[in-house]
């Protein structure tokens, strides 16, 4: 099937049949069809400017909406769009990920008749997107507080917020790709979106579409640094970068109208307008405690981090609160992830029980992070949440005392898919010893298609041409577990 797209409706306008039809849809249903999403994001206070956005950025996602608007379901299609608005990854598009999700509605279609089930199959899309890559993982607001606790028992960070400015290890800290997509948002929706109330009663008249009326600038409100920029602009510190971080983060801004930012001074007391609006404006008190002298010194610049990052997530929240039912449930998952699921639970629970793994840690399962270019571990909690059931890549093994190695097996659903087991590496520790070597060379001399492998996140590994029967996974586990049971115990 060719991707759904605009570009595709102009090609086929070029054929007199597909263009007759083209024009006789125009004539007689898009007007109602367009009405009826118009419906939906006003229903929803989604603010015409987000809207906007959305149709000139990512067009592909209103093309979506139209169709799904034809099918009289009942969904809601503004939070439908702000999901794929925020997660896809296409960077001006969601084309990829929308003709994934396109599928999985058409192959609903043929079986049944359109009827508000078909939520069930564009989350069944979704989560098959989400296997290729082609939208983020969405956290919950409750996994993002909980940074906070992790980060107290982290002895380089040891509790300090502001430290999260310098994080680059996507590896160690799993919640680091997610963060960014809503600390870091360039279009500055997200805070639109969890300012929806104060954006549509103080911008009544605004029509993003009429632009005769705002010939110099795209909006009537500006983007405010609640804490100024100017505080450090001039200031040179070790620090200064870290600060300048958290200046620059979501929960640093405001939409504001001009006029108000204008009259704003930099000084330190000059937070009345906010705290007039503070719970349309989401504001935080703690901010007045901010000194502009001290802003570089250590305890200053981490109650600066530590109040942008809990209004970060408070605006998130707002976000999370719409969107949230399009993260697919456990239930609601593509065949190929239920499948992939119930296959690696059994592994999961079966090689703990049948080997007994005494000495050993616990099998667990883990999921691809493709910013990180690596897995991590999941917690029942993630798992009962299902973007973790949908990760291109699935994991499910025993690991070491020191988290350096795990013995594991793979399954992938990018392509046509993939089967692998071996002994998988972690936490980047360099492969090297001589009797480590020696002992994957003598395991590999033995037999059993396992091969070394130097340059992939594998030490050795052996690949099934196709999807395995549970027993020969249990028994390739049991081989590799007797070999190099010492090593993770080590």
């Amino acid at each position: 099937m060719s991707e759904l797209s605009i570009s595709r409706i102009r090609e086929l306008a070029l054929n007199d049949k597909d263009r007759s039809r083209i024009e006789e849809f125009i004539l007689s249903k898009a007007e109602k069809l367009v009405d009826a999403v118009e419906k939906s994001f006003i229903d929803a206070g989604v603010p015409s400017f987000i809207k906007m956005k959305i149709v000139s950025e990512k067009t592909d996602i209103y093309l979506l909406l139209l169709y799904l608007a034809q099918l009289n379901s009942e969904i809601n299609l503004a939070s439908l769009a702000l999901f794929l608005y925020w997660f896809s990854k296409d960077a001006r598009n969601a084309r990829k990920c929308i003709a994934i999700i396109l599928n999985e509605v058409f192959k609903f279609l043929k079986i049944k008749s359109p009827s508000v089930d078909i939520q069930k199959a564009l989350k069944k899309g979704i989560s098959r997107a989400n296997c290729k890559a082609t939208l983020y993982c969405v956290e919950t607001p409750e996994s993002l507080w909980k940074v906070k606790e992790s980060l107290k028992e982290d002895k380089d960070i040891k509790g300090d917020v502001i430290k999260i400015a310098d994080l680059a290890d996507y590896v160690n800290y799993k919640w680091l790709s997610f963060w960014q997509v809503i600390a870091k948002d360039s279009t500055n929706t997200f805070l639109l979106y969890a300012q929806k109330d104060y954006i549509n009663e103080t911008f009544t008249r605004y029509n993003p579409a009429d632009l005769r009326n705002w010939e110099s600038h795209d909006r009537p409100w500006d983007y405010d640094h609640i804490i100024p920029k100017s505080w450090i602009e001039s200031r040179r510190g070790g620090i200064r970068n870290k600060v300048k971080y958290w200046i620059w983060t979501t929960g640093n801004f405001a939409a504001i109208p001009f006029s108000e930012n204008r009259s704003k001074s930099n000084s330190e007391d000059s937070f009345g307008y906010y705290e007039d609006n503070s719970d349309k404006l989401l504001f935080d008190s703690r901010f007045n405690a901010i000194d502009k002298n001290s802003l570089l010194e250590d305890d200053c610049a981490n109650m600066l981090a530590t109040v942008v990052f809990d209004r970060t997530i408070r605006i998130y929240e707002k976000c999370y609160s719409t969107i949230k039912e399009w993260i697919p449930s456990v239930s609601n998952l593509d065949e190929d992830v239920q499948r992939r699921k119930r296959f690696v639970e059994k592994i999961q629970n079966e090689v703990n029980d049948t080997y007994g793994l005494k000495g050993l840690r616990e099998p667990d399962i883990y999921y691809y992070d493709s910013t990180a270019d690596w897995d991590h571990e999941s917690s029942a909690e993630e798992r009962a949440h299902s973007f973790v059931w949908s990760s291109p890549y699935l994991t499910v093994g025993i690991p070491g005392d020191n988290d350096a190695f795990i013995v594991g097996f793979t399954w992938g659903l990018e392509g046509d898919g993939s089967y692998e087991i071996g002994l998988r590496e972690r936490k980047g520790v360099q492969k090297g010893k001589r009797e480590f070597n020696y002992k994957l060379k003598e395991f590999c001399d033995e037999g059993d298609e396992f091969e070394i492998e130097p340059d992939t996140w594998w030490h050795l590994r052996k690949i099934y041409d196709a999807e395995p029967k549970k027993d020969v996974v249990l028994d390739d586990l049991r081989k590799l577990l007797k070999a190099f049971k010492d090593m993770l115990k080590s």
